[in-house]
């Protein structure tokens, strides 16, 4: 940091992030922007290590179209463009071998918390489940919205299914199970054996779990997809596991991906009907609002 003078994104850099010599140039464009909370939080000697976002700019292809949107001057209430919903549909088919993926499954949010709250709020007068240590706004969103909150131990993946499963297994009513995937903080990729098991204890238990929430934002950055590949709970859902299906909710974000958290912008997957339409009802406080109005 200590060695870049520039204050502000260049207009142009040659080669972008697509070259070694465009990477050299722009690795520390963020890290002296006038905004970057990352780098503004503290002081110049302190060198902050968090992952939230990247020390690189967004994609080319992602500031040229954002730069064209901006240029129309309209920023009021718009839906998602058809042309979003068919490239979402259209992964998620690919992705997931669901042949039958359609646009209507897609729910849009402002951000994945959102999404992490209406999931929790399924379990009403129930339990939410959330495997711990785990990213802060899970715990949040089942303790804002559940009676109560069952934690079971992710940070040791030969018990974290076992936990699971005696946690299902006692009075916890209707019970959402929050899911992370790649985990946050561990960085766990969940190998498809371990999703199978994780299938199999909502078709033991699919009497009291009513959603299966994956968040899934980190899956587009990999490292190495021969040896640990990472397989969506989606793809394990689709390959004959009827009550995982039924229950599933898959949350993504090219946040992540692409270095644009700034955007808030994420989509819910949710492929069953029913699912979707107790997805869709608004909070009891915001009906009750409604109702005076």
């Amino acid at each position: 940091r200590a060695a870049t003078t520039a204050t502000t994104a260049p207009p142009d850099l040659p080669g972008g992030a697509d070259d070694d010599a465009g990477r050299l140039r722009t690795r520390h464009v963020i890290a002296t922007s006038s905004d970057a909370l990352k780098w503004t939080r503290f002081g110049p000697d302190v060198l902050p290590m968090w992952v939230a976002d990247m020390d690189f700019l967004a994609p080319a292809a992602v500031r040229r179209n954002v730069e064209r949107r901006a240029a129309t001057g309209a920023f009021g209430y718009a839906a998602p463009s058809p042309e979003l919903k068919a490239a979402i549909t259209d992964r998620v088919r690919r992705a997931w071998g669901a042949d039958d993926a359609a646009e209507r499954w897609l729910r849009f949010h402002p951000g994945l918390v959102g999404g992490l709250y209406h999931a929790a709020r399924l379990a009403k007068g129930g339990a939410v489940v959330v495997p711990t240590p785990v990213y802060p706004p899970f715990l949040n969103a089942a303790r804002d919205t559940a009676d109560r909150v069952l934690g079971v131990d992710a940070s040791a993946p030969e018990v974290v299914f076992d936990e699971l499963d005696r946690a299902l297994a006692g009075d916890a009513g209707p019970v959402t199970i929050l899911w992370c995937h790649p985990h946050n903080p561990t960085g766990r990729v969940w190998r498809r054996a371990e999703l199978e098991q994780l299938a199999q204890i909502v078709d033991t238990h699919a009497d009291k779990v009513v959603a299966v929430c994956s968040d899934e934002v980190w899956s587009g950055l990999v490292l190495d997809d021969d040896s640990t590949p990472f397989v969506s709970l989606g793809t394990v859902a689709h390959a004959g596991h009827r009550a995982l299906r039924e229950r599933l909710v898959v949350l993504t974000s090219p946040s992540k991906t692409y270095n644009v958290a700034a955007l808030d912008f994420a989509v819910a997957i949710v492929p069953n009907d029913a699912l979707r339409r107790r997805w869709d009802l608004p909070p009891r406080d915001l009906r009750t609002l409604l109702l005076t109005l």
